[in-house]
């Protein structure tokens, strides 16, 4: 899948959208990847915990599959900007990762923090531009909220690398790298400016 025009890239805008991301997100966290949870349904196909209704969700939309049955989020990022936080004057206690991690430090530094989490993309949407156009969301929603992502983007990542021996011929989508060195590019230039 590499065409732009095919999709749809904006903030969940209703529970419907929400639901769709817990759908995603169970069938990759759950079905795919064999994880559990207490928030965990079943029942109805749902990956979700207490952080979900204070999040902002990114969702990459393909407009052709079924929104009835849920089924036409292709690609998801969890964004929890610090100015949710509680200590901040907002609603929720605390990110996710400071049930992992020592966060005392990035608190107390006074920076705009950004948490990212249960990041997936459909299996159908890998290895093509999902991903890249979930970046540039990303990208669009720090420069225009003004994080600081340097030292200030946290949350708890798993990655699951992929190394390609040079000798093997490039696949559809095998950019990971130039992917990223772009979208690393595109933050620089937002926080930092034109070289």
């Amino acid at each position: 899948m590499s065409d732009l025009a095919q999709f749809e890239l904006r903030l969940a805008r209703s529970d419907r959208d929400l639901r769709a991301a817990q759908r995603l997100r169970y069938r990759v966290f759950i079905e795919e990847l064999g994880g559990t949870g207490p928030a965990v349904d079943d029942q109805q196909r749902l990956e979700t915990d207490e952080f979900d209704k204070s999040c902002d969700h990114l969702l990459l939309i393909d407009p052709r599959r079924d929104a009835g049955k849920l089924e036409d989020v292709v690609g998801v990022y969890r964004l929890l900007p610090g100015t949710r936080l509680k200590v901040n004057g907002g609603s929720v206690e605390g990110f996710y990762s400071q049930s992992e991690y020592d966060l005392t430090p990035l608190l107390a530094s006074g920076r705009k923090l950004l948490e990212l989490g249960r990041s997936c993309v459909h299996p159908d949407y890998r290895g093509g531009t999902a991903m890249l156009h979930l970046w540039h969301g990303l990208a669009d929603y720090v420069t225009s909220r003004r994080i600081e992502i340097l030292r200030t983007v946290i949350g708890v990542v798993i990655v699951n690398l992929v190394v390609i021996p040079r000798h093997q011929p490039r696949k559809r989508g095998m950019r990971c790298l130039q992917v990223g060195i772009a979208f690393v590019e595109r933050i620089a230039v937002a926080i930092f400016g034109e070289r």
